[in-house]
């Protein structure tokens, strides 16, 4: 299965399939697994999120190896936050026009709502053939190419090995994916300024929370306190 529409990537049946599994999961499970789910689910986004997606693909903060480099972009893809080379273009837009009219997810300009939910339901990107990242990237060009069956292929998968491995390792993972990705955007960038929140930080277990921070200083990985994030990304990291 391959994406036809280079410029559009609809995520809402997974977001949809991810949430009716959540509320499933109150039905079939207690409150201590629940919070496992809850801790697994948080831990996979994180590193999908805010190593992957964020620190390495858009930002090429630190450098890998191949091996890490491919198990990274599937772990990100299979998050579920549109493909990788779409989100690294729209991230970079995001800092180049930060808070303007030309900013991809400006609450000020663009409403909360809209904003919120961009990464949830479908979202409409660059031409890709445009997008270094695509052209260059063999990895990368078929984590966008296939994005769609990669997702349905693991969901089979998980399925196949045992029904409740998909409630920490894809249900869980994908909403906090989106949800912690949302807040930031949103909450983050009120009054039309970038803010830091050592809640939101510690939430998305590393410095996402440090907004302000990350926007004077794009390129660092290092966050300014201690957190897993920046542990994860030190020991898989080329030490060159």
């Amino acid at each position: 299965m391959v994406v036809k529409d280079k410029n559009i990537v609809y995520l809402w049946p997974f977001q949809v399939l991810s949430l009716l599994g959540i509320a499933y999961s109150f039905w079939l499970f207690d409150i201590l697994t629940i919070i496992l789910f809850f801790a697994i689910g948080l831990f996979i986004s994180s590193i999908a999120e805010n190593i992957g997606n964020h620190r390495y693909f858009a930002h090429k903060s630190f450098k890998l190896n191949k091996f890490w480099h491919i198990t990274l972009a599937l772990i990100t893809t299979l998050n579920v936050s549109g493909p990788i080379v779409s989100w690294a273009q729209v991230h970079r837009n995001h800092h180049k026009h930060s808070d303007s009219e030309q900013d991809p997810h400006s609450p000020g300009h663009r409403g909360v709502l809209n904003v919120f939910f961009a990464n949830w339901w479908w979202y409409r990107y660059t031409p890709v053939t445009q997008i270094p990242d695509y052209n260059n990237d063999p990895i990368l060009r078929f984590m966008y190419d296939y994005y769609y069956a990669i997702n349905i292929v693991f969901i089979v998968g998980l399925y196949i090995l045992n029904p409740i491995l998909l409630f920490p390792l894809y249900f869980y993972p994908t909403i906090l994916g989106s949800l912690t990705s949302s807040i930031v955007n949103t909450y983050l960038h009120r009054g039309g300024v970038p803010h830091d929140s050592k809640l939101l930080a510690w939430l998305c277990l590393g410095d996402e929370g440090f907004h302000k921070y990350h926007h004077d200083n794009p390129g660092k990985w290092k966050a300014p306190f201690p957190n897993p994030n920046s542990m994860i990304i030190n020991l898989i990291r080329k030490k060159t």
